[in-house]
């Protein structure tokens, strides 16, 4: 049993198709029924995120066999504002072989329905349909390394200060998919707190210029396969061509714990850290509920 979609068709930023860990984002606004039934339909090839009045409501998707994509169909809260609510989806297409997704040409889809009746679509074929505008996210740096050899592409986001980091993008029709069912539950986002800090201390990150090639502790940098194996059997992006090396920085960074005494009077004094210290907290995952290990409480 295939899935359809009422109004909206697959769409991608015009002229980037299959560039190496694209990213976008569509955005627009619609009501919401205020008894709660309405629902986001998104249909993607790669990770995306979709975001309600700027608070996370979905993740995706639900992986499926090669050539199909599963369509997930979000329950969004209530609506109560007058001038509808901002609908978000950050969508990735990264272009890659993995573990993690089949490699295939990126696309959204996506809808948000009320009470029946189409809100809001990726280019809805009916002109009273309003339809989502596609950004490009200019804080995300594109030219970075695998996260892993099995996994694509990890994150990086740079300061863009107050100019905002959305820039509108032309938007083009992608050819349709063959649609399924999710079929495998949802997940709850169920929240975890920090129940303790681990220790604090400072940290130091060596220039460029000290020590090159080497880790904070004097050993050679660690560079493993996802980031020197770069070829035809493992996409990415080669090493002379990142705009920021990750694992490198991470090497290269040095801690020094605070002692027990500095630690409590420090967390009195200055609650959470400023730019030069770090304070790692436990948040009690995949462990049975234990003391935090500095047995200092969160201020």
């Amino acid at each position: 049993m295939e899935e359809s979609f009422l109004a909206a068709r697959p769409v991608w930023a015009r002229g980037s198709a299959g560039l190496l860990n694209d990213f976008i984002v569509l955005r627009g606004r619609c009501p919401l029924s205020p008894d709660g039934h309405s629902t986001c339909a998104v249909a993607s090839a790669w990770p995306y995120r979709l975001f309600v009045d700027g608070r996370l409501a979905g993740w995706g998707p639900a992986r499926g066999p090669h050539g199909y994509f599963r369509v997930d169909r979000w329950a969004l809260p209530a609506g109560s504002r007058p001038d509808g609510a901002e609908i978000r989806i950050e969508a990735a297409g990264c272009h890659v072989n993995s573990y993690y997704f089949p490699d295939q040409p990126a696309f959204v889809q996506a809808e948000v329905v009320s009470r029946g009746a189409v809100q809001l679509a990726t280019e809805p074929a009916d002109p009273a349909v309003a339809s989502f505008l596609l950004f490009r996210d200019e804080s995300r740096v594109r030219k970075i390394q695998r996260y892993s050899f099995q996994r694509m592409f990890a994150e990086g986001y740079r300061s863009v200060g107050d100019l905002g980091c959305d820039m509108p993008a032309e938007t083009e029709l992608r050819p349709a998919v063959r649609l399924l069912p999710r079929r495998v539950p949802y997940p709850r986002f169920d929240r975890i707190d920090a129940v303790g800090v681990v220790e604090t201390g400072l940290v130091r990150k060596l220039p460029d210029d000290e020590a090159p090639g080497r880790r904070a502790d004097g050993r050679p940098l660690v560079k493993d396969r996802s980031l020197v194996g770069i070829g035809p059997t493992l996409r990415g992006f080669h090493e002379p061509e990142l705009e920021w090396h990750l694992s490198d920085d991470a090497q290269r960074l040095a801690f020094t714990p605070d002692a027990p005494t500095a630690v409590a009077e420090w967390l009195a004094a200055c609650g959470w850290p400023h730019t030069s210290r770090t304070r790692p907290a436990d948040f009690r995952t995949n462990a049975p509920p234990r003391p935090p290990r500095s047995g200092l409480p969160l201020p």
